[in-house]
């Protein structure tokens, strides 16, 4: 057996991690919608029952992200998906 000496760990961890949105909850359904007309084009869906780990609610609780950076999101859903679809086919388009 080897003996090893112990790891020092820093007081602070080396990165933040930050929930990012512009705090206000979007029904799924909404942003389904929203990404179809974004993409131009309808997505199927397979509608199920809640599932036990599905989440009734969700929204981005930006409070420390404000306080550590100063900034707020305020993006919308549409404009944030819009933004999104062009990056992503233009990326994919390589």
């Amino acid at each position: 057996m080897v003996d090893r000496a112990p790891v020092a760990v820093a007081a602070e961890p080396p990165a933040k991690i930050f929930n990012i949105g512009n705090h206000s909850p979007v029904p799924l359904m909404d942003f389904i919608a929203t990404l179809e007309r974004c993409l131009g084009r309808q997505a199927s869906l397979c509608m199920l029952p809640m599932q036990p780990s599905d989440m009734p609610a969700t929204y981005a609780d930006i409070e420390a992200l404000a306080q550590w950076v100063q900034f707020r999101p305020s993006t919308s859903i549409e404009t944030g998906l819009a933004r999104f679809t062009e990056w992503f086919r233009a990326y994919y388009a390589r």
